[in-house]
């Protein structure tokens, strides 16, 4: 019994045409109940081990990986309000006693270090590039809370001439 067919045209005159008026039938046989039948497949336990080594090395690749994306971002946003406390406009206007700019860059350093405390620190190395950030960004908390307090430490002497550092 024949389920299926297919169509071969052939030409004996020409080979470069075929001719399209005798076609030659080609039977194709398939079975005719569809059960599947299954092949047993016997892997040694050090090759499911291997697979399952190489599945949880990629995820901790993928782990560390997004880690050091999230503490780049922050990084490149303590680089961005580190260049923005080094200009002397930002300077001026944070040393003004009803200054929104002060709030503004306290804010956004403390939400730089809660986006970093959002990184475990299980890796090593992911442990070490999140530590050292999240001391150049309470670095620059001081350094911000130092500007607002220079004022108070400094006295002016004759038209500013004279600084005089009170400890």
């Amino acid at each position: 019994m024949y389920s299926a067919a297919s169509e071969y045209f052939y030409s004996a005159a020409s080979t470069d045409q075929p001719n399209l008026r005798n076609p030659l039938l080609i039977p194709v046989e398939t079975p005719s109940d569809k059960t599947l039948t299954p092949i047993p497949v016997h892997l040694p336990p050090s090759y499911l081990a291997a697979s399952a080594v190489k599945i949880q090395a990629a995820y901790r690749g993928h782990l560390v990986r997004s880690f050091v994306r999230t503490i780049l971002s922050v990084d490149a946003d303590a680089r961005r309000i580190e260049r923005r406390i080094q200009r002397q406009e930002t300077v001026d206007a944070i040393r003004d006693e009803n200054s929104v700019e002060r709030v503004r860059l306290n804010e956004l350093l403390m939400k730089s270090l809660l986006r970093l405390d959002s990184v475990p620190g299980f890796y090593p190395a992911v442990r070490e590039l999140r530590r050292n950030l999240s001391r150049r960004i309470v670095g620059l908390q001081e350094l911000l809370d130092w500007i607002v307090m220079w004022k108070f430490f400094v006295k002016d002497g004759r038209n500013g001439a004279d600084l005089i550092l009170v400890l």
